[in-house]
């Protein structure tokens, strides 16, 4: 735990643009800049881009940024190419130091397994000391055409001090083979993790979950009934393995476990993957609050309050959330 550890009272309210520094500038992909990776490259410290919509080669971040898509429209960072070196749709290589916040986008895509002997994740990386991710999708990318066997990959795995996410969908990749029936021997791929990091996470709202693990179906009855106690890997993803996890409000699964299947016979059954790997878990228990009484021509608005004990650098970390907010009209 850090040193100084006290009470919190957060009313939570709108927009995670509000993260972002007071004097940014903000820049507009595509009617500005119309690559998402130029648009990165010449933005300062502390700039906001914005998004609307569109599919976009994977990127990396050097610099503390706030990357915004559009709500109705989320932009897709694909996964990348046989053209492409990077290792995720978003890489993470920051100066050390600042905070990167991503809203409102969407990871995903295919891994060519022609091309690359490695999954690849979602979201990877280091060099912040904060992550924060809310309204986002990050899948991870699915392998096409493999060779031999691959492992899942993991959604988000960094090396960052603070990962926060709120309001957003996050889920491991699934293994898979060749097609070429037990190609790697007993080995059998394992499920990637829903979120891998080395340091805290607080997670609001949210789904996280682990990959499935690989299911095979025997076509050739000589190796059937499966010897299952030979059979190695095949275990579903973890959902999230961190050091302390700070957690209101969440669904958290590991992925299924694989399955060898034969048409004739029994099949094997590999063991699901674990909801947590951590070393504490603070629950965040939400109250109920209003902003005053209703009165005409003025905004009331319905949020929650949580009294969680946290170390000091979570205050300035608890994302803004919006429960409801309702108008009286006057005359």
């Amino acid at each position: 735990m850090r040193n100084r550890l006290f009470s919190l009272l957060a009313f939570l309210s709108v927009s995670a643009v509000l993260l972002a520094p007071v004097q940014a500038d903000l820049i507009w992909v595509p009617w500005q800049v119309t690559d998402l990776q130029d648009a990165i490259d010449m933005a300062a410290p502390g700039d906001v881009i914005h998004i609307d919509g569109g599919t976009h080669a994977p990127i990396v971040i050097d610099k503390p940024l706030t990357l915004v898509g559009t709500a109705g429209n989320k932009p897709f960072v694909r996964a990348p190419s046989f053209l492409e070196s990077s290792d995720a749709c978003i890489q993470l290589a920051g100066p050390g130091s600042g905070v990167v916040t991503l809203s409102s986008l969407q990871t995903g895509g295919v891994c060519d397994g022609q091309a690359f002997s490695f999954a690849h994740s979602g979201i990877s990386g280091s060099g912040f000391s904060q992550l924060r991710i809310t309204h986002c999708e990050i899948n991870t990318p699915e392998w096409i055409w493999p060779t031999g066997i691959g492992d899942g990959g993991t959604a988000i795995e960094i090396d960052i001090p603070l990962l926060v996410v709120q309001d957003s969908i996050v889920i491991g990749g699934t293994g898979t083979d060749d097609g070429s029936g037990l190609s790697g021997g007993y080995t059998i791929p394992k499920a990637g993790h829903g979120i891998d990091t080395k340091g805290d996470v607080l997670l609001q709202e949210s789904t996280v979950q682990g990959g499935a693990g690989y299911s095979q179906v025997l076509t050739d009855p000589q190796l059937c009934p499966p010897p299952c106690s030979l059979f190695s890997g095949g275990h579903g993803g973890t959902g999230l393995r961190a050091k302390v996890l700070w957690a209101g409000a969440n669904t958290i699964v590991g992925g299924a476990g694989g399955v060898v299947i034969c048409p004739s016979s029994a099949s094997c059954v590999f063991q699901g993957g674990e909801a947590l790997d951590i070393q504490q878990l603070v629950n965040l228990v939400p109250t109920l609050v209003t902003g005053g009484p209703i009165k005409l021509g003025q905004v009331w608005s319905l949020g929650y309050a949580v009294e969680p004990t946290l170390p000091a650098y979570l205050v300035y970390s608890l994302f803004p959330t919006t429960r409801e907010v309702l108008k009286a009209h006057g005359p």
